[in-house]
């Protein structure tokens, strides 16, 4: 075997590619012997380890002096058993409208007897909806119609609510006290005498704004509303004589305007009865 450093081509030189025929590159190193400088060893080595390195990748390169790439191989693909595998029955090359459409129709039905045929645990034909929040959790679409429902009552009596309170509470009293009278009114008698007690008491309690006796009438119930009032210790005395409210604590937090304005109105007064006594006095 010859030495390493002599099948070394030159630098510059076009060697073939490692994965070639080997006796081709070993013509061309024969070829090369002879015009090898001792020097340029080193660089040829290098050269060498990189075309070493590169070859592997170099697969679609073709091959020198017009030979034949053989294919690779390959590797077969593992059959799926996620899903069958449904024919096309597709047929290829010139076809009429017919054709197509016959063929089109036939794919049809074989794929809807095929969905026929399969499991309905595989199929989910008959699987129940699940509806998803936003969030992807499963909502209850029964609760949700029933809160909706809730909502939608509440709803309505709000507005109901409101419709009778804009309609007037007074007016509606007037309504109710009207209807209980009538009630009460289909219970009475037909005729009724002077000594009915119950018609005389409705007669002396009703009241006529031409009736000079009203002001002595004392029984008469009125509904004027009752507010809570200061219980406590007098209160300084104010230009507008303003009650304070009933939660007052008995402190004076005013800036003493109030008692100055009073001071000076007193010392006003006597200052002018003074001066009224001392003109006098003479007479």
């Amino acid at each position: 075997m010859a030495d390493e450093s002599d099948d070394i081509p030159l630098v510059g030189e076009e060697a073939p590619l490692i994965d070639a025929d080997p006796e081709l590159l070993q013509a061309f190193l024969q070829q090369q012997r002879h015009r090898k400088k001792p020097t340029e060893a080193r660089d040829a080595t290098s050269d060498i380890s990189i075309t070493q390195t590169k070859s592997p990748k170099s697969t679609t390169t073709n091959p020198p002096n017009g030979a034949e790439s053989v294919p690779r191989a390959s590797s077969p693909r593992k059959p799926s058993d996620a899903s069958p595998v449904v024919p096309t029955r597709t047929t290829y090359g010139l076809q009429t409208a017919a054709q197509l459409h016959k063929e089109k129709v036939s794919q049809a039905q074989h794929r809807k007897q095929l969905m026929e045929s399969l499991d309905t645990s595989v199929s989910g034909r008959d699987a129940a909806t699940v509806y998803r929040t936003k969030t992807g959790k499963v909502s209850d679409m029964a609760a949700q119609r029933a809160e909706e429902a809730a909502r939608r009552r509440r709803e309505e009596e709000r507005l109901m609510e409101q419709m009778e309170w804009g309609k007037g509470l007074v007016q509606k009293q007037d309504r109710e006290l009207k209807t209980k009278r009538l009630e009460d009114e289909k219970s009475q008698p037909l005729a009724r005498y002077a000594n009915d007690q119950e018609l005389n008491r409705e007669l002396s309690q009703r009241t006529r704004w031409d009736d000079p006796a009203t002001k002595f009438i004392k029984n008469k119930s009125t509904s004027k509303p009752q507010y809570p009032v200061y219980q406590g210790p007098t209160p300084p005395p104010n230009r507008f004589g303003i009650q304070p409210g009933f939660r007052w604590d008995g402190v004076d937090r005013s800036n003493g305007f109030e008692s100055n304005y009073f001071s000076t109105q007193n010392s006003r007064i006597a200052s002018a009865q003074r001066d009224y006594v001392y003109r006098t006095e003479d007479l």
